[in-house]
């Protein structure tokens, strides 16, 4: 299964990017059945202006069989925001 990672508004780190393969990574046991599967995943910060701190996001399309199955979490954490999405 192909896995494209994008950041917005942070700096996709290594450390990131493996937190992120390796959340998904349990996605590809479950799709073994369909070898074109691949998953979307966006990770990042919405905005500069919230009072109560900084909200990342974490947003997976997930490709298989022809539909779309598509997941958003915002959390004030972004590796919390990762876990939700899993």
């Amino acid at each position: 299964m192909r896995i494209n990672i994008k950041a917005t508004g942070i700096e996709l780190t290594p450390a990131i990017s493996a937190y992120v393969n390796n959340k998904v990574a349990m996605l590809e046991k479950l799709l073994a059945h369909d070898p074109a599967a691949f998953a979307d995943v966006e990770v990042g910060k919405r905005t500069q202006h919230h009072k109560t701190g900084e909200w990342f996001f974490s947003e997976i399309n997930l490709n298989t069989m022809g539909k779309i199955v598509r997941h958003v979490v915002e959390e004030s954490d972004l590796y919390a925001a990762i876990d939700k999405m899993k």
